[in-house]
């Protein structure tokens, strides 16, 4: 499973070895340039009558465009982070990370009506108890109550991801599980 901060690494890491921003689109003769300030920069970008100027402009801005949107990201995070450890609305933390994580995976974050999120706020509270049931005093009666409760969210699962085309990414937010869990209860592995 890809974290977070594992899709960020490089993109952090890519941004830090590059020549300082500003990069500007400048025209010389017949062709067209990308440069930094400093001139450590100088790509060829090709002759101007093959309308390469939205590819130079893209190149210039990104170099301080992808930082302002690792710096967005970082704020979302830490916002997150704020969600789970300090508030009584911690799913929403979590709703924030599954956004965050499958952008960054290419799926697109649905968002599910305000009474199916109670359902579903009460299926992750069940399911907490009863596993922590089952953990605190294993015996017949709790683990029954455990998988009972599994199968439950299990078929939730489904159902979202029927009804509603939540990516993986997302219903593992959702459900706060792994993506491994996530995948076996839509195969019809967990009951």
């Amino acid at each position: 499973m890809t974290t977070i901060e594992e899709h960020l690494a490089p993109i952090r890491a890519r941004t830090g070895g590059v020549a300082k921003g500003p990069w500007r689109v400048v025209r010389h003769d017949l062709k067209l340039y990308v440069e930094s300030e400093d001139l450590m920069l100088q790509a060829n970008l090709g002759y101007v009558g093959n309308r390469p100027e939205r590819e130079a402009e893209f190149i210039a801005e990104a170099r301080t465009d992808v930082p302002a949107l690792l710096a967005a990201v970082d704020a979302a995070l830490t916002l997150a982070k704020a969600y789970i450890d300090q508030s009584d609305r911690p799913q929403v933390g979590h709703d924030i990370r599954g956004a965050i994580e499958a952008a960054l995976e290419g799926q697109t974050m649905t968002w599910l009506p305000e009474p199916d999120m109670t359902g579903l706020h009460k299926i992750r509270q069940e399911y907490a108890r009863a596993r922590q049931a089952h953990e605190q005093a294993p015996s017949p009666e709790t683990a029954a109550a455990f998988a009972d409760v599994t199968a439950r969210r299990a078929r939730a699962i489904r159902t979202v991801h029927r009804e509603d085309g939540a990516s993986v990414p997302h219903l593992s937010a959702m459900f706060r599980c792994s993506k491994t869990t996530i995948r076996a209860a839509l195969e019809g592995n967990q009951e």
